[in-house]
């Protein structure tokens, strides 16, 4: 028979978080020059992460994407890593094997091995949105969530509020100058 033992060592990544999701993506660009939808996480601790192995889930569409073991994928510390959900996982370990919907809201999880179970380590439900805009955490790692829209400054120039790899909530704009906002009916 075998014997597996349990590493005391094996601990969870403390504050790795899915931290902005973009359903809808079309100016950010993959390794390739694609510009597929993406899933930012963020690494709120003071040492580097390999999400190597770990799960992330799209509980909406039952599809789960396990991110391979023999590859080396790193979010920094106080860094961020995009996943790419392009449904295409042979282009590489950051790319999913799902699509996102800008129109329905999700429910995506990341979730790690231990201990011979799967365990949360972050999850977040996101809301429909346009081209460009995300939902995702007021600022990195927060518990408050929010979308992440279009607006135009005082001059009528585009901006567009999401922020992948780099801090959540740094481009703000004011609710009077919010650009085609969308408007759910429940």
């Amino acid at each position: 028979s075998i014997y597996f033992e349990h590493d005391p060592d094996c601990k969870l990544p403390e504050n790795l978080y899915l931290n902005e999701i973009c359903s809808s993506n079309q100016s950010i660009f993959d390794e390739n020059g694609n510009s597929s939808d993406w899933i930012e996480l963020y690494n709120g601790s003071g040492q580097d992460v390999d999400i190597a192995g770990m799960i992330v889930e799209n509980v909406t569409k039952a599809v789960k994407c396990t991110i391979p073991s023999n590859d080396t994928v790193i979010v920094p510390a106080y860094g961020y890593r995009l996943l790419w959900a392009d449904k295409n996982p042979d282009l590489g370990p950051i790319h999913l094997n799902f699509k996102l919907s800008a129109s329905v809201p999700e429910t995506i999880i990341l979730r790690s091995h231990y201990l011979d179970r799967e365990v949360e380590l972050s999850s977040i439900i996101t809301t429909p949105h346009n081209p460009d805009e995300s939902y995702g955490r007021d600022s990195d790692g927060s518990s408050s969530m929010r979308l992440f829209a279009k607006c135009t400054d005082d001059e009528g120039k585009e901006i567009v509020t999401s922020t992948p790899r780099s801090a959540n909530g740094s481009i703000v704009c004011s609710g009077t100058n919010v650009v085609n906002p969308i408007f759910v009916q429940n």
